[in-house]
């Protein structure tokens, strides 16, 4: 009965959470949340991509398990210690240099806090529950 009273009070609470706000996550209008956007939206496309080809291989393993070595290969471990190698060590530092670049040197410069001189110029006005800043 209980669980009834809060699986009831579930499409409130939902309703409820989502007045009052004209925050868009999908929507950004400024440089700075277009860049985070952007960055985020990459980031989750090459985990997808990441993990799709995690999950292939896994998948291709189950299938062959019964199976010793790999098709059309010589010497399969020389191969298996080149794909760990690269897809464990290359892969990852080349993804962690690219996100470092992107986000220090592209977007690092639209979401920085203005510097003292636009700040003094810079004056902020609450209106209607709403902030707007005037320059």
């Amino acid at each position: 009965m209980r669980r009834a009273r809060l699986l009831a009070l579930l499409p409130l609470a939902l309703l409820a959470s989502s007045c009052g706000s004209k925050q868009d996550a999908l929507s950004p209008h400024s440089r700075a949340a277009h860049g985070i956007t952007s960055l985020w939206w990459n980031m989750l496309i090459g985990s997808a991509l990441g993990f799709g080809i995690v999950a292939a291989i896994l998948l291709g393993a189950w299938v062959r398990r019964r199976r010793e070595g790999i098709p059309r290969v010589r010497d399969s471990d020389r191969f298996a210690l080149g794909v760990v190698i690269s897809l464990g060590v290359i892969v990852p530092i080349l993804v962690i240099s690219a996100l470092f670049f992107f986000s220090n040197i592209f977007l690092l410069h639209d979401v920085s806090p203005p510097t003292a001189a636009a700040a003094k110029s810079t004056s902020l006005r609450r209106s209607a529950g709403r902030c707007a800043y005037e320059h």
